[in-house]
């Protein structure tokens, strides 16, 4: 007896629920229908894969050729649906014999929107079998799972005839970061929970980037089948966005799928932001505020965040992720920022030192110009002593000054070189003002 085909597409897992019909009277074969499943990215752009596990047995006294060819899936007012030719034939030709049965999956591209009610098979000659489905079939936009899933990048049809060049450039050089760092930077930002593939089509949502001015935006509902993101290389007013923004507003847009809605929003982003505290850096606000906190460097361009806080993460599906470790950049720039503050303490030390020193030189520059008088005829063997002692004093106080002015600028020297480390640290992960 042939042992009923165990069989599963590739990248699909299919969990049934079996419908059994009652007794089929005799000389009839007899078909079983379970629940339709369907993969999370739309076909061709409107259509979606989406299989049925069947069960066909021969009731007959004769057997009888099965293959997937026979089977249709039947709708509420609209043609019946044929198996796809592009799936993976998972109930290949096989004769099957009186008493047998054959099982297998019978998968179906279909147009988003209809609704279907019932799987049949003709066979050859007059054997038909007809199974209506446990409940009508929707075929519904797929939804999309932040675990995993897939996105295509393109650069968009040109919105001009005539487009910049530099904006041109921006565009390709957008879409090829894009698709080389997108899924390293959705796991990192998901903290190791999220897995994002880039495909070449027929992905879970597709990213379009246009070279031109706008505002990027996540769309879906309305006209359009599934979801898209539209990202634009430069902002509206022609400020080119750097690739370090276009990655996070990629992320931002892709948070979009399901974040942010209901209590706490407005038009689907945080209503108040929320701190999660300085060690994490630029990351302390998290992606999904509007505008995205960035810090504004030196050039014009902008350091984003690029991880998603705990309260985003549940948004997306995740609970109890691992905590977001601190982003080291902050611990170096404190340390250095603690050190520009030991030195300007330094400073202030010497800077007292030398204005006492200063004061004391200025008295015995005074102390010395009572001798100015003797310049043309010497000063007399009577005061040459006391002279002397002048002298030497105003020596040893001018000596004083140099050193302390040397000492001075030692550390004015040491300063600026861990100001000019600090600076670029502070500009890339502290808040403005180093909070």
């Amino acid at each position: 007896m042939l042992r009923p085909l165990a069989l599963l597409v590739a990248g699909l897992m299919v969990v049934t629920c079996i419908s059994r019909p009652s007794p089929a009277p005799p000389g009839t074969a007899t078909l079983t229908a379970g629940v339709p499943e369907c993969t999370s990215v739309l076909i061709a752009g409107q259509h979606r894969r989406c299989s049925i596990r069947a069960t066909l047995r021969n009731g007959t006294d004769t057997p009888f050729i099965v293959d997937r060819a026979g089977f249709r899936l039947q709708g509420l007012g609209v043609p019946a649906e044929a198996p796809s030719v592009a799936a993976p034939d998972e109930l290949p030709r096989t004769e099957l014999a009186p008493g047998q049965e054959a099982s297998g999956l019978v998968t179906f591209d279909l147009p988003v929107g209809r609704r279907y009610d019932q799987l049949t098979w003709f066979g050859h000659g007059a054997i038909a079998a007809r199974r209506p489905l446990a409940e009508i079939f929707a075929v519904g936009a797929p939804k999309l799972s932040a675990t995993s899933f897939s996105v295509t990048v393109d650069a968009a049809a040109a919105e001009t005839t005539d487009p910049s060049p530099a904006l041109s450039r921006a565009r390709d050089a957008a879409v090829a970061s894009l698709r080389a760092s997108l899924p390293a930077a959705w796991t990192a930002a998901t903290r190791g929970l999220g897995r994002l593939t880039v495909v070449e089509r027929d992905a879970g949502i597709p990213i379009k980037v246009h070279a031109t001015g706008g505002t990027s935006v996540h769309r879906s509902g309305g006209a359009l089948i599934g979801q898209e993101i539209a990202i634009y290389v430069a902002e509206p007013d022609g400020r080119v966005i750097s690739p370090g923004e276009i990655l996070s507003t990629g992320l931002h847009e892709l948070g979009h799928i399901w974040c942010c809605f209901g209590a706490g929003t407005a038009d689907a982003h945080w209503d108040k932001v929320q701190d999660d505290g300085r060690t994490l850096g630029l990351n302390r606000y998290g992606l999904m505020n509007s505008p995205i906190r960035c810090n504004v460097q030196p050039d014009g361009s902008r350091i984003c965040p690029d991880r998603f806080s705990d309260r985003e993460l549940g948004a997306l599906g995740f609970t109890d992720p691992p905590p977001l470790p601190p982003d080291p950049c902050v611990a170096e720039a404190d340390e250095l920022g603690a050190r520009v503050a030991q030195l300007d303490r330094s400073l202030d030390i010497v800077k007292s030192t030398l204005d006492d020193v200063r004061a004391e030189l200025a008295l015995r520059q005074r102390e010395l110009a009572a001798y100015d008088r003797y310049r043309a005829s010497g000063v007399p063997p009577a005061l040459y002593a006391q002279y002397q002692t002048t002298f030497t004093r105003y020596r040893e106080t001018a000596d004083r000054e140099a050193a302390a002015v040397a000492a001075f600028n030692q550390i004015v020297r040491e300063r600026n070189g861990v100001l000019e480390r600090y600076r670029p640290l502070a500009a890339r992960c502290l808040s403005p003002g180093g909070s």
